[in-house]
C-alpha cells in the first residue's frame, strides 16, 4: 500500500493495529514461538503516537493571533 492509498487519520490506523490478535505459532517439532512476533500492539501503537510530534510550526501560532487580532479589532 502507498501512502496516497490510506484515507483515514494516524489514530484510526493506530485502533486498527492495537485491536490486531496474532495466534500463537506451533512449530511441527514442539513448542510455541511466542517470541517470534510481536503480541502487545496496543502499547506499540500508543509508544509510536506518543513519539509523533505536532505538525503545528510556530509561525502558525504568530498567524493566528494576529488574526485573531483582526477579529476583535485590534492590530
Amino acid at each position: 500500500m502507498n501512502a496516497e492509498d490510506i484515507h483515514f487519520s494516524i489514530t484510526a490506523m493506530a485502533e486498527i493495529v492495537t485491536k490486531l490478535e496474532i495466534h500463537p505459532y506451533y512449530s511441527v517439532k514442539g513448542g510455541i514461538h511466542d517470541d517470534c512476533s510481536l503480541s502487545d500492539f496496543a502499547t506499540a501503537a500508543a509508544s509510536v503516537l506518543s513519539n509523533i510530534g505536532s505538525p503545528v510550526l510556530e509561525s502558525h501560532f504568530k498567524h493566528m493571533e494576529e488574526q485573531q487580532k483582526k477579529l476583535v479589532g485590534g492590530e
